[in-house]
């Protein structure tokens, strides 16, 4: 993850700058205090009865059926409100998009278990250069999972560099440009800053930064992933927004939800460590509110 402040570091032979939710009410006139009552051929009409087993029921005396709960026009316990529809949806568009052969850059990973999954799904990581912002050692502190996750990028042709700063990658020299994408999770300073406007500035500024120097890092195809939270407070962060507005170069390519199921082995850790009993188990702080995937290349030259 990215963070501020840090001098020059060393590791493994990378020498980086670094820096710093309800139903619909029902309807009708009203007259005396009470509301006009429908008629049973309009419920059996909710009920998606025919005229003839509508006329049948009448006979009888008796109620139609309505609908089984769940379906459209049931009660209140199978209406389901906008925000759960939503939720229902998230995750609908979810897509993977990496192939094997590609050169992928993963800039702030933390325990790299993201490139270990890449890695996977493209049958090796060859072609992929995974970083972290913290050197070797305070990495090894913070997750006890990080030897397994870099043994498998590093024997599967893939390699990985320690002391890398996200917002300078183009003075990176271990780098080797250009790629065909330039790929930060989960962007994040690092720093307990409680005034909220003070961080949102200090975090859109990181995306900022990140996508400056990224888009030096990529060949005039290439493409520029961020993954943020939803909810409070990455929406405000406006990713897309101060993106495209401090980069009039870039364009915003396409955008879906993230989906870490579709990453065996994956685990989304924070910027501060993984601690048993502490942190959250698996990808839970990600699968709560979901979280979204934007994509950004270059403007074609007639437009920047």
């Amino acid at each position: 993850k990215a963070g501020l402040g840090v001098p020059l570091s060393r590791t493994r032979g990378v020498v980086c700058g670094r820096m710093p939710k309800g139903t619909g009410k029902l309807k009708g006139r009203t007259g005396g205090g009470r509301m006009k009552a429908k008629s049973k051929s309009h419920w059996a009409a909710k009920a998606g009865l025919g005229k003839a087993a509508t006329r049948a029921f009448q006979i009888a005396g008796l109620p139609p059926p309505t609908r089984t709960s769940g379906a459209p026009g049931a009660g209140s316990k199978g209406v389901k409100s906008k925000k759960q529809k939503a939720k229902g949806k998230r995750g609908a568009n979810a897509m993977v998009p990496y192939k094997p052969g590609q050169r992928i850059l993963l800039v702030g990973e933390g325990n790299f278990s993201f490139a270990a999954a890449l890695a996977k799904i493209c049958g090796g990581a060859s072609g992929i250069d995974a970083t972290a912002y913290d050197s070797e050692a305070d990495a090894g502190t913070k997750y006890p999972d990080l030897e397994e996750h870099t043994a498998t990028v590093l024997g599967t042709g893939g390699a990985v560099h320690f002391g890398v700063n996200g917002v300078r990658l183009h003075d990176c020299r271990e780098l080797t440009p250009p790629y065909d994408s330039v790929v930060f999770n989960f962007p994040h300073c690092g720093l307990g800053v409680k005034d909220k406007v003070r961080s949102v500035a200090m975090h859109q500024q990181l995306v900022i930064d990140f996508a400056r120097s990224a888009a030096q890092m990529i060949h005039e195809r290439g493409e520029i992933h961020i993954t943020v939270k939803r909810g409070e407070p990455y929406d405000t962060w406006a990713v897309p927004k101060v993106i495209l507005t401090e980069l009039p170069a870039l364009r915003l390519k396409n955008s879906f939800d993230f989906d870490p199921l579709r990453y065996p082995g994956y685990t989304h850790r924070r910027t501060l460590g993984f601690e048993e009993g502490i942190s959250a188990e698996g990808n839970d702080e990600i699968v709560k509110e979901g979280s979204k995937t934007y994509i950004f290349s270059a403007r074609p030259p007639e437009h920047t």
